[in-house]
């Protein structure tokens, strides 16, 4: 028997925490394409001043290192992302090829398998994230 990907494991969690607040996360980069994922890369369209955008920085801030999350309005406007302390919102730095990135591989965030333990308490897949 082999001892529990400790890491993989708090990803998901992690994950779990961001469905709460956002159902309709979209995940990009190394954990959408499949890879071992070193931190999640999600995208949330909402407005950067909501309740839940304030929420998602609270999450990055207790997992700094392990999750980067990136809005943008729903209605447009800059992508942004939070700052180096998890604390406020700021333009992202290459915003165009983080967007290329979250178009070529964005998943729904609810869709990605990360083996993560039943007590994760995933919805079901739903299908492709609205607005992507």
């Amino acid at each position: 028997m082999t001892e529990p990907d400790t890491h993989i494991e708090r990803l998901a969690r992690i994950a779990a925490e961001v469905l709460r607040v956002a159902p309709d996360a979209v995940v990009f980069g190394s954990a959408a394409r499949g890879e071992r994922p070193n931190d999640l890369d999600v995208f949330v369209s909402l407005s950067p001043g909501s309740g839940e955008a304030w929420k998602l920085l609270e999450i990055a801030r207790r997992h700094y290192g392990w999750l980067d999350v990136f809005v943008r309005a729903p209605e447009g406007g800059r992508l942004l992302v939070r700052n180096d302390w998890a604390s406020d919102w700021i333009v992202a730095r290459n915003a165009r090829s983080i967007g290329q990135a979250i178009k070529r591989d964005g998943l729904p965030l609810m869709r990605l398998d990360l083996g993560r333990p039943a007590e994760a308490d995933m919805p079901p897949s739903a299908g492709p994230a609205p607005g992507v």
